[in-house]
């Protein structure tokens, strides 16, 4: 049976956290407790509290389980986050115990079915859908660079594609977040981008301290 996304966060405010290359890995101590929080792939390291951790490709599930990687604060190796962290995927292997699996029902437009998620080839989309379906009024989006920093790819230094190959996220990603803006704004739902220098545009920026409207700690 597939996980159904209960739509309990009641209008809440959620920060994503993507894994671009501009994401402070502080962000854990910046955040207010009053905040939903999800985190994509390996951003579960900066935010292991998170209320959920967000994976689209059994790949790399498989690869964290065999680096074992831990927290920024040291505190926790994957294997004991496993146990201890809310994974929700899309991916299609067997269902871990601890892992939510739901749908995935294509790229463009915006999922209502709790069942199920659009992709928008890429996980960034993915989530902020499924922060949707919680039930959250208010999106915010940190670590949505879709462009490298110099030769810097993503906030870690994991496996991941070379600078020079980065060109997926500008052709590949960037064209599916304009059918999420309408759908979104028809349900009454505000993204922000959170992220500087942003190359996703179809949302407005505001620094993180605005876009969470008090429900921030200083650096």
């Amino acid at each position: 049976m597939r996980y159904k996304v209960p739509s309990t966060w009641n209008g809440n405010t959620c920060v994503i956290l993507a894994g671009g290359p501009s994401l402070p890995t502080d962000i854990a101590t910046r955040l207010s407790p009053k905040l939903r929080i999800i985190t994509i792939n390996d951003s579960w390291q900066l935010a292991p509290f998170a209320d959920v951790l967000y994976f689209g490709d059994a790949s790399w599930w498989h690869m964290q389980q065999d680096r074992n990687t831990r927290s920024i604060d040291g505190r926790f190796s994957f294997h004991d986050m496993i146990y201890k962290g809310f994974w929700v995927t899309i991916a299609n292997f067997a269902e871990h115990p601890q892992v939510k699996c739901l749908w995935s029902t294509g790229q463009a437009g915006l999922e209502t079915n709790p069942v199920a998620l659009r992709t928008g080839s890429n996980s960034g989309y993915a989530a902020i859908n499924l922060a949707y379906l919680y039930g959250a009024k208010k999106i915010v989006l940190l670590g949505y660079d879709m462009k490298c920093q110099g030769e810097k790819t993503h906030w870690h230094n994991g496996p991941r594609e070379r600078a020079g190959m980065f060109s997926v996220a500008l052709n590949t990603f960037l064209p599916h977040f304009d059918a999420l803006v309408e759908p979104l704004k028809t349900a009454g739902v505000e993204v922000v981008n959170a992220t500087p220098d942003s190359a996703l545009t179809c949302w407005p920026y505001a620094p993180l301290e605005e876009a969470v409207e008090g429900a921030w700690r200083a650096a």
